[in-house]
């Protein structure tokens, strides 16, 4: 077995696992935000979608291929 195809398989699973975590508590998370914050619903739909794209961004920088 390729132990680089492992590994890579084994971040991909554990980058999918971390995004689905962080998804369920940013909607545990709302109801309060939104109170305190004084937030409507589409401004915390925006602010949980923010999670993906810096999920992206995060995956990108450090994913980085080194040429």
């Amino acid at each position: 077995m390729n132990k680089y195809a492992l590994a890579c398989a084994f971040l991909a699973s554990m980058t999918s696992i971390l995004l689905g975590y962080d998804g369920a508590v940013i909607s545990g998370a709302s109801l309060f935000i939104k109170d305190d914050l004084k937030l409507t619903d589409t401004q915390i739909e925006i602010l949980a979608g923010i999670i993906n794209v810096s999920s992206l961004l995060g995956s990108v920088a450090a994913g980085r291929p080194h040429l």
